[in-house]
């Protein structure tokens, strides 16, 4: 499927705000005379931080803030007996750092999944085979499964993975809590087998809805993205196509120049597109995924303030196709879910609305969010 989010009046922002590396400049007013001819160099390097595994290898802006010194070369061709003393160096003061704001653990979850336009024109109409779920107790979890095109009952799987996957995560919440409640580095090894074992219940439900409806488990095949929330980790999980967004609140503090502190979302994407060659290949859930074709990742939980998982329908129109944009109304949604006023009828009118579906192939969309409050000193 092409991506047509160029198409739409979507404002779009980049995945990583902090991609562009900060310089600080020095000034040097010598005195000049017309035997003397003054010259600076400056060099700065500028440094970019790979990102983690558990993210999109994007640019992401330097710890430290403070370049290299200036190289000041003076050039006195004619005599360079004659002492020139130069005014003081007027140094220019370093920009505050940016810094997060820091999370309060107070979630909130919703979610939603509407039919294609597409698949109403259809005849007879097809229901929708996007599943959709966000849940807050006994932990934040966010799940999307979007069922098969190509496969005739694909939206009973997509239901049946969600709804089953959020089940056995929630009778393993002692294990989950050892992986992702404890502070200090993740247990990548033990994570990485926990996901792969949710893999494969998902596919035993396939698999099971198979015998049960004597049809092929080709017939259920769905796609699946979740994100576990923890105290200290967030485990992330994608098979397919879709988008995982994740959001940070950067903090600009107030200076002398800015009265009131500068508040700003930034987002970025987890894992890869997640699409083959052709725009509607992808992996789905059957017989034939192998271990390699699962993204897992973790991140450290601090200074998340929102999360977002979403079928390729709604990425379409949200998330570039590359990943390296993310639409504005994605931080619109969390922010006003944040303040607990997002319902299911605001997201249905959104995605059916006429700016969000125009130029699209008229799929199926679904999404959901999870929005953590924050705070920030003065």
């Amino acid at each position: 499927m092409t991506d047509k989010a160029s198409q739409a009046p979507i404002q779009q922002i980049k995945v990583s705000q902090r991609g562009q590396p900060k310089t600080h400049e020095q000034s040097m007013q010598p005195a000049a005379t017309e035997r003397q001819k003054l010259s600076l160099k400056k060099t700065a390097d500028s440094h970019i931080e790979s990102s983690p595994l558990t993210e999109n290898k994007l640019p992401v802006e330097p710890d430290g803030l403070n370049p290299e010194p200036s190289q000041i070369q003076v050039e006195d061709q004619e005599n360079p007996l004659s002492p020139v003393e130069p005014e003081p160096i007027q140094v220019i003061e370093p920009e505050l750092a940016v810094r997060y704001c820091a999370t309060n653990g107070v979630w909130h979850a919703q979610y939603e999944a509407v039919v294609g336009l597409a698949h109403r024109t259809a005849n007879p109409p097809l229901p929708c085979q996007d599943a959709a779920l966000a849940l807050v107790q006994p932990r934040p979890l966010v799940l999307v499964a979007d069922g098969a095109g190509s496969s005739p009952v694909s939206e009973i799987g997509s239901l049946a993975v969600v709804t089953g996957i959020a089940r056995l995560i929630n009778t393993l919440e002692q294990q989950v809590a050892a992986l992702l409640d404890q502070p200090g580095k993740v247990d990548a090894e033990a994570t990485h087998r926990f996901a792969l074992m949710l893999v494969k219940h998902a596919k035993g439900l396939l698999d099971d809805l198979a015998v049960s409806h004597r049809r092929p488990q080709n017939d259920f095949r769905c796609t699946l993205l979740l994100a576990l929330v923890g105290s200290h980790h967030v485990l992330w999980l994608k098979i397919g196509d879709g988008a995982l967004v994740v959001e940070k609140i950067c903090h600009q503090p107030a200076d002398k120049a800015q009265a009131l502190p500068s508040l700003s979302p930034e987002l970025r994407t987890l894992g890869t597109v997640g699409k083959g060659e052709f725009a509607n290949l992808t992996t789905f859930i059957d017989n034939h995924l192998r271990p390699e074709d699962v993204q897992i990742g973790t991140l450290v939980s601090d200074n998340i303030s929102g999360l977002g998982v979403m079928s390729d329908g709604a990425a379409d129109r949200l998330v570039a196709q590359d990943g390296s944009m993310v639409a504005a109304q994605v931080s619109q949604w969390l922010q006003t879910l944040r303040e607990d006023k997002l319902n299911r009828r605001t997201l249905t009118q959104r995605l059916y609305s006429d700016t969000f579906t125009k130029g699209t192939t008229g799929d199926d969309c679904s999404l959901a969010l999870l929005a953590c409050g924050f705070s920030y000193d003065e």
